[in-house]
Protein backbone atom coordinates (compact mmCIF):
# COMPACT_ATOMS: atom_id res chain seq x y z
CA UNK A 1 0.00 0.00 0.00
CA UNK A 2 1.43 3.40 -1.32
CA UNK A 3 1.19 6.31 1.41
CA UNK A 4 0.92 9.81 0.25
CA UNK A 5 3.76 11.46 2.23
CA UNK A 6 3.05 14.69 0.94
CA UNK A 7 -0.23 14.76 2.31
CA UNK A 8 0.90 13.64 5.32
CA UNK A 9 2.96 16.44 5.99
CA UNK A 10 0.38 18.84 4.25
CA UNK A 11 -1.98 17.58 6.99
CA UNK A 12 0.29 17.52 10.07
CA UNK A 13 1.10 21.38 9.04
CA UNK A 14 -2.43 22.48 8.78
CA UNK A 15 -3.00 20.50 12.31
CA UNK A 16 -0.40 22.50 13.89
CA UNK A 17 -1.43 25.88 12.32
CA UNK A 18 -4.58 24.87 14.18
CA UNK A 19 -3.26 24.09 17.58
CA UNK A 20 -0.78 26.90 17.42
CA UNK A 21 -4.11 28.82 18.00
CA UNK A 22 -5.99 27.27 19.82
CA UNK A 23 -2.27 27.31 22.69
CA UNK A 24 -2.21 31.13 21.68
CA UNK A 25 -6.01 31.40 22.71
CA UNK A 26 -6.03 33.58 26.33
CA UNK A 27 -9.83 32.13 26.81
CA UNK A 28 -8.91 28.80 25.96
CA UNK A 29 -5.70 28.90 27.94
CA UNK A 30 -7.90 29.98 31.38
CA UNK A 31 -10.67 27.44 30.28
CA UNK A 32 -8.26 24.35 30.09
CA UNK A 33 -7.00 25.49 33.20
CA UNK A 34 -9.99 25.79 35.25
CA UNK A 35 -10.68 22.05 33.81
CA UNK A 36 -7.29 20.78 35.03
CA UNK A 37 -8.41 22.31 38.67
CA UNK A 38 -11.70 20.79 38.73
CA UNK A 39 -10.41 17.35 37.23
CA UNK A 40 -7.78 17.37 39.96
CA UNK A 41 -10.15 18.01 43.08
CA UNK A 42 -12.18 15.16 41.23
CA UNK A 43 -9.10 12.67 41.13
CA UNK A 44 -8.52 13.39 44.80
CA UNK A 45 -11.91 12.70 46.15
CA UNK A 46 -11.93 9.17 43.51
CA UNK A 47 -8.86 8.35 45.43
CA UNK A 48 -10.35 8.99 48.85
CA UNK A 49 -13.40 6.93 48.68
CA UNK A 50 -11.64 4.49 46.68
CA UNK A 51 -9.40 3.51 49.58
CA UNK A 52 -10.00 -0.01 51.26
CA UNK A 53 -9.03 -1.01 54.48
CA UNK A 54 -10.58 1.98 56.32
CA UNK A 55 -13.92 2.65 58.10
CA UNK A 56 -17.13 4.97 57.07
CA UNK A 57 -15.77 7.27 59.65
CA UNK A 58 -12.04 7.69 58.68
CA UNK A 59 -13.04 8.20 55.10
CA UNK A 60 -15.26 10.47 56.05
CA UNK A 61 -13.03 12.78 57.99
CA UNK A 62 -10.64 12.94 54.84
CA UNK A 63 -13.29 13.65 52.76
CA UNK A 64 -14.01 16.51 55.31
CA UNK A 65 -10.55 17.76 55.82
CA UNK A 66 -10.37 17.64 52.07
CA UNK A 67 -13.57 19.49 51.43
CA UNK A 68 -12.12 22.48 54.25
CA UNK A 69 -8.93 22.46 51.99
CA UNK A 70 -11.04 23.47 48.84
CA UNK A 71 -11.89 26.85 50.50
CA UNK A 72 -8.46 27.54 50.69
CA UNK A 73 -6.73 26.35 47.57
CA UNK A 74 -6.31 28.15 44.57
CA UNK A 75 -9.45 26.70 42.67
CA UNK A 76 -13.01 28.27 41.77
CA UNK A 77 -15.05 29.18 44.09
CA UNK A 78 -17.86 27.41 42.89
CA UNK A 79 -16.19 24.19 42.88
CA UNK A 80 -15.78 24.30 46.83
CA UNK A 81 -19.95 25.10 46.57
CA UNK A 82 -20.45 22.02 44.84
CA UNK A 83 -18.42 19.70 46.54
CA UNK A 84 -19.27 20.95 50.20
CA UNK A 85 -23.48 20.64 48.81
CA UNK A 86 -22.97 16.80 47.53
CA UNK A 87 -21.13 15.70 50.31
CA UNK A 88 -23.71 17.01 53.00
CA UNK A 89 -26.38 16.04 50.91
CA UNK A 90 -25.44 12.24 51.06
CA UNK A 91 -23.48 12.66 54.32
CA UNK A 92 -25.85 9.77 56.10
CA UNK A 93 -25.69 6.98 53.98
CA UNK A 94 -22.62 7.44 52.00
CA UNK A 95 -20.26 5.98 54.11
CA UNK A 96 -22.02 2.79 55.01
CA UNK A 97 -20.65 0.16 52.79
CA UNK A 98 -17.08 0.71 54.34
CA UNK A 99 -18.57 -0.50 57.76
CA UNK A 100 -21.15 -2.70 55.81
CA UNK A 101 -20.58 -5.97 54.13
CA UNK A 102 -23.80 -6.35 52.73
CA UNK A 103 -24.14 -3.19 51.11
CA UNK A 104 -22.78 -3.04 47.40
CA UNK A 105 -19.23 -2.02 47.86
CA UNK A 106 -18.87 0.06 43.97
CA UNK A 107 -21.85 1.65 41.48
CA UNK A 108 -21.16 -1.25 39.55
CA UNK A 109 -21.98 -3.42 42.44
CA UNK A 110 -25.12 -1.77 42.96
CA UNK A 111 -26.27 -1.58 39.70
CA UNK A 112 -26.12 -5.50 39.34
CA UNK A 113 -28.14 -5.90 42.65
CA UNK A 114 -30.84 -3.32 41.11
CA UNK A 115 -30.74 -5.49 37.69
CA UNK A 116 -31.58 -8.39 39.42
CA UNK A 117 -34.51 -6.93 41.40
CA UNK A 118 -35.58 -5.22 38.05
CA UNK A 119 -35.73 -8.76 35.95
CA UNK A 120 -38.65 -10.01 37.54
CA UNK A 121 -40.42 -7.22 37.76
CA UNK A 122 -40.28 -6.50 33.97
CA UNK A 123 -40.85 -10.41 33.18
CA UNK A 124 -43.88 -11.01 35.56
CA UNK A 125 -45.66 -7.69 34.76
CA UNK A 126 -44.58 -7.15 31.68
CA UNK A 127 -43.29 -3.57 32.29
CA UNK A 128 -40.54 -1.82 30.09
CA UNK A 129 -39.43 0.65 33.03
CA UNK A 130 -38.87 -0.80 36.23
CA UNK A 131 -37.64 2.14 37.66
CA UNK A 132 -40.21 3.27 39.61
CA UNK A 133 -40.04 0.49 41.81
CA UNK A 134 -36.70 0.07 42.73
CA UNK A 135 -36.63 3.74 43.28
CA UNK A 136 -39.78 4.20 45.58
CA UNK A 137 -39.92 0.86 46.69
CA UNK A 138 -37.21 -0.45 46.81
CA UNK A 139 -37.35 -2.38 49.82
CA UNK A 140 -40.27 -3.76 49.57
CA UNK A 141 -39.50 -5.14 46.57
CA UNK A 142 -36.68 -6.90 47.65
CA UNK A 143 -38.31 -9.00 50.56
CA UNK A 144 -41.39 -9.93 47.95
CA UNK A 145 -38.98 -11.44 45.31
CA UNK A 146 -37.36 -13.19 48.26
CA UNK A 147 -40.52 -14.78 50.06
CA UNK A 148 -41.25 -15.62 45.98
CA UNK A 149 -38.75 -18.24 46.08
CA UNK A 150 -38.53 -18.93 50.20
CA UNK A 151 -39.89 -22.41 50.38
CA UNK A 152 -42.90 -22.85 52.39
CA UNK A 153 -45.76 -25.24 53.04
CA UNK A 154 -49.32 -25.03 51.57
CA UNK A 155 -51.87 -28.00 52.73
CA UNK A 156 -49.04 -29.95 54.15
CA UNK A 157 -47.18 -29.95 51.17
CA UNK A 158 -43.97 -28.25 50.84
CA UNK A 159 -43.07 -25.79 48.59
CA UNK A 160 -39.41 -24.83 47.48
CA UNK A 161 -37.44 -24.04 44.35
CA UNK A 162 -33.77 -24.96 43.69
CA UNK A 163 -33.29 -22.04 40.63
CA UNK A 164 -31.16 -19.36 41.21
CA UNK A 165 -30.22 -17.37 44.44
CA UNK A 166 -32.93 -14.65 45.83
CA UNK A 167 -31.37 -11.28 46.19
CA UNK A 168 -30.54 -11.46 49.69
CA UNK A 169 -28.47 -14.86 48.98
CA UNK A 170 -26.72 -12.97 46.41
CA UNK A 171 -25.02 -10.24 48.51
CA UNK A 172 -24.85 -13.06 51.38
CA UNK A 173 -27.24 -11.20 53.71
CA UNK A 174 -28.60 -14.64 54.21
CA UNK A 175 -27.45 -18.10 54.13
CA UNK A 176 -30.63 -20.07 54.08
CA UNK A 177 -33.61 -18.82 51.95
CA UNK A 178 -36.69 -19.68 54.24
CA UNK A 179 -39.52 -17.08 55.30
CA UNK A 180 -38.98 -17.01 58.77
CA UNK A 181 -35.67 -15.73 58.11
CA UNK A 182 -36.35 -13.04 55.98
CA UNK A 183 -38.74 -12.10 58.01
CA UNK A 184 -36.83 -11.79 60.87
CA UNK A 185 -35.03 -9.90 58.91
CA UNK A 186 -37.68 -6.81 58.87
CA UNK A 187 -38.01 -4.09 61.50
CA UNK A 188 -42.10 -4.27 61.24
CA UNK A 189 -42.96 -0.65 62.19
CA UNK A 190 -40.84 0.66 59.85
CA UNK A 191 -41.46 -1.50 57.04
CA UNK A 192 -45.36 -0.51 57.21
CA UNK A 193 -44.17 2.84 57.74
CA UNK A 194 -42.19 2.64 54.18
CA UNK A 195 -44.87 0.51 52.55
CA UNK A 196 -47.49 3.45 53.64
CA UNK A 197 -45.07 5.70 52.13
CA UNK A 198 -44.28 4.20 49.08
CA UNK A 199 -48.00 3.75 48.29
CA UNK A 200 -48.70 7.27 48.53
CA UNK A 201 -45.86 8.09 46.15
CA UNK A 202 -46.92 5.63 43.78
CA UNK A 203 -50.73 7.22 43.94
CA UNK A 204 -49.35 10.00 41.68
CA UNK A 205 -47.20 8.40 39.19
CA UNK A 206 -50.19 5.75 38.75
CA UNK A 207 -53.02 8.69 37.66
CA UNK A 208 -49.75 10.10 35.41
CA UNK A 209 -49.29 7.21 33.84
CA UNK A 210 -53.70 6.76 33.65
CA UNK A 211 -53.74 10.47 32.22
CA UNK A 212 -50.84 9.53 29.43
CA UNK A 213 -52.71 6.38 28.41
CA UNK A 214 -56.10 7.35 28.34
CA UNK A 215 -56.29 11.17 28.41
CA UNK A 216 -57.01 13.57 30.81
CA UNK A 217 -60.64 14.01 29.97
CA UNK A 218 -61.12 9.96 30.03
CA UNK A 219 -59.69 10.24 33.54
CA UNK A 220 -61.56 13.27 34.99
CA UNK A 221 -64.86 11.68 33.27
CA UNK A 222 -63.94 8.46 35.48
CA UNK A 223 -63.25 10.44 38.86
CA UNK A 224 -66.86 12.18 38.02
CA UNK A 225 -68.26 9.16 37.76
CA UNK A 226 -66.79 7.61 41.15
CA UNK A 227 -68.27 10.53 42.95
CA UNK A 228 -71.81 10.65 41.29
CA UNK A 229 -71.73 6.96 42.68
CA UNK A 230 -70.49 7.99 46.06
CA UNK A 231 -72.66 10.50 46.66
CA UNK A 232 -75.81 8.43 45.55
CA UNK A 233 -74.51 5.68 47.78
CA UNK A 234 -74.20 8.24 50.85
CA UNK A 235 -77.89 9.86 49.88
CA UNK A 236 -79.41 6.03 49.84
CA UNK A 237 -77.72 5.26 53.13
CA UNK A 238 -79.23 8.61 54.90
CA UNK A 239 -82.65 8.03 53.27
CA UNK A 240 -82.93 4.31 54.41
CA UNK A 241 -81.64 5.33 58.03
CA UNK A 242 -84.20 8.63 57.80
CA UNK A 243 -87.61 6.27 57.12
CA UNK A 244 -86.31 2.93 57.62
CA UNK A 245 -87.00 1.00 61.41
CA UNK A 246 -84.28 2.89 62.90
CA UNK A 247 -86.55 5.91 62.33
CA UNK A 248 -88.90 6.99 65.89
CA UNK A 249 -91.51 8.36 63.17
Amino acid sequence: MSIDLQFLLNSLANLNKILTKIVNNSKIVKLVSKLEQIFSVFQEIRWILGQEGKSGKEIKSEIKQLVKSLKSNDIPIIVYKVVKKRFKMYDKELYVSYDNEFVPRTNNDLEDFNNRLKRPIRKGQGRKDSWFYIEHQGEPSTYYHNLLNAPHVVGGTEISWSSEKTPFERIGVLHKITVSEIMNLIKREYFFTSLSKNNELYTTHRWTRRIFKQGLEKCLNSLNSEWISLIENIISKNKSIIGGATSSS
